[in-house]
């Protein structure tokens, strides 16, 4: 791993930084815009999920469907902005949160303040270059270069965003990939990061429960900042402190102190 990343140290006033993930999540329906202002008024940084839907535009949803966080169903690929508008993402959670829409991504810049750091994840997709050019599209026309940074489990992904958009940051995630229909190889290689140089990322980010001190000692020795995800656990909540790293992720940012 030849490359150098950019020095983002100035980005973390705080040891570790507090990630919500999907937003404040423990207390509200993932991804929506309850989720990202609740985060935002804690004071916690956000992690959100994005995709394209039929009409192009930038979608802010974890799944491949609308099925497990609306009540709507069908693959957000095939349902036009439209018919996203009318669907309700709130009421699977609680019925306090009874019309909480999706939201697109530009909605979310909207609704969150500019000094709110933001972690957008790519969702994977068989069309590499589509979803990071609109997404660093977006970024760029809500003036939020500085305050985001693109995290994919896809190196070619993200490769693609580099290509689109050199200066905005780029986080490489990285897990154990069980539930993936990868082959071994490509696990393994995504496991040891054989895609940096053609990624060239500022950041790794990994599933906490194979994180351990050797790997954050080699990261940081490389000039990587080390994120781990989702942690929700006290136990393990602990253990990431002690490992040092500069990010924690979580369902429940408030229980990170």
């Amino acid at each position: 791993m030849s490359h150098q990343p950019r020095d983002t140290s100035a980005l973390f006033t705080a040891q570790p930084q507090v990630v919500a993930h999907r937003g404040f999540s423990g207390t509200s329906p993932e991804n929506t815009l309850a989720a990202f202002t609740a985060a935002s008024d804690a004071g916690h940084w956000i992690e959100l999920d994005v995709t394209l839907c039929k009409t192009g535009e930038v979608i802010v949803i974890h799944d491949d469907t609308v099925d497990r966080t609306t009540n709507g169903t069908g693959e957000v690929a095939d349902l036009t902005w439209a018919e996203l508008q009318m669907l309700d993402a709130g009421s699977w959670f609680g019925a306090e949160f009874a019309g909480e829409p999706v939201p697109r991504l530009e909605q979310v810049f909207a609704a969150v303040p500019k000094s709110m750091f933001i972690l957008v994840e790519l969702k994977t997709d068989d069309d590499k270059a589509s979803l990071p050019k609109a997404v660093a599209a977006a970024i760029q026309r809500a003036g939020r270069d500085e305050q985001v940074m693109v995290i994919s489990f896809d190196p070619f992904m993200l490769e693609q965003l580099r290509l689109a958009a050199p200066s905005l940051l780029r986080g490489q995630l990285v897990g154990d990939y069980v539930d993936s229909d990868l082959v071994w190889y490509e696990k393994s290689g995504r496991q040891n990061l054989v895609m940096t140089d053609r990624v060239q990322q500022d950041a790794v980010l990994w599933q906490h429960d194979i994180l351990t001190s050797s790997i954050v000692q080699a990261m940081t020795e490389l000039g990587y900042p080390v994120f781990a995800w989702t942690v929700n656990r006290p136990a393990d909540i602990q253990r990431m402190k002690a490992l040092g790293i500069q990010g924690v992720i979580s369902n429940h940012p408030d229980r990170i102190r």
